[in-house]
């Protein structure tokens, strides 16, 4: 709820509140935590939670469309370009 009201500090709060809780984040949990970064206009810690969720699950398409933007907005454009040859690779399931 905290983060569909722009509230990105209590989204935070809330998100290490269920991170204590749980063994493991399931699908799409550092994804989300990547976000919330985001959307404070912290790309540098946003990347490496996109990355994570990438290392997790490698054909998660929202973590990866996410990492290759924020590649391209910090200038990473060889990164960028790298990402979207993983999303272009991608299977359909």
């Amino acid at each position: 709820m905290s983060k569909e009201k722009g509230d990105w500090d209590g989204a935070l709060a809330c998100f290490n509140r269920v991170k204590g809780l749980v063994k493991q984040l399931p699908m799409g949990g550092f994804f989300q935590e990547g976000e919330i970064a985001r959307l404070k206009g912290l790309d540098d810690q946003a990347i490496p939670l996109y990355q994570q969720e990438i290392a997790a699950y490698p054909q998660y398409l929202p973590a990866l469309t996410a990492l290759e933007a924020a590649e391209r907005r910090k200038g990473l454009l060889k990164e960028a370009r790298e990402t979207r040859r993983k999303i272009a690779g991608l299977k359909p399931k």
